[in-house]
């Protein structure tokens, strides 16, 4: 929904959840991330409060227990993929996301392997694997905890 409460399946397979005002305002739908937009109550995405994880500037857990995205956060372009990351998935202490190539691949949208990295930069104990089933070449499935 616009800036309230969401769900249902979003556009690229993201699984709606409850989306506070800030990634609504943000121009981004209810359904891009699943529980991680509201777990914690952060502010929204583009709010500025943080730096890039990749600086060493993860911010603090921000209250966030688990954040979910299928197929969504990889389909984002970079600039989203980051302001989600900092904003959101590096505060997380567990985390789920399915990846995939996405729509933005071929224009610098990072890589399950850029993601992975990015959270372990930010002190996260990341697992990943080959998604299984495979629902298409390439894609992971990576998971971290704090």
């Amino acid at each position: 929904g616009e800036g309230g409460e969401g769900s249902g399946e979003a556009a690229g397979g993201g699984v709606a959840g409850t989306v506070g005002a800030g990634a609504a305002a943000a121009g981004v739908g209810a359904g891009v991330l699943g529980v991680g937009g509201v777990v914690g109550g952060v502010g929204g995405v583009g709010d500025d409060s943080g730096g890039g994880c990749g600086d060493g500037d993860c911010g603090d857990d921000g209250g966030i227990d688990f954040f979910v995205s299928n197929y969504a956060l990889s389909e984002l372009p970079r600039h989203l993929q980051d302001e989600y990351i900092t904003d959101l998935a590096a505060k997380a202490t567990h985390g789920y996301v399915q990846w995939n190539h996405g729509i933005h691949h071929e224009r610098g949208a990072m890589t399950a392997a850029e993601f992975g990295k990015i959270m372990e930069a930010c002190g996260k104990v990341v697992a990943m694997q080959t998604e299984c089933p495979l629902a298409a070449p390439g894609n992971m499935l990576v998971t971290w905890h704090s």
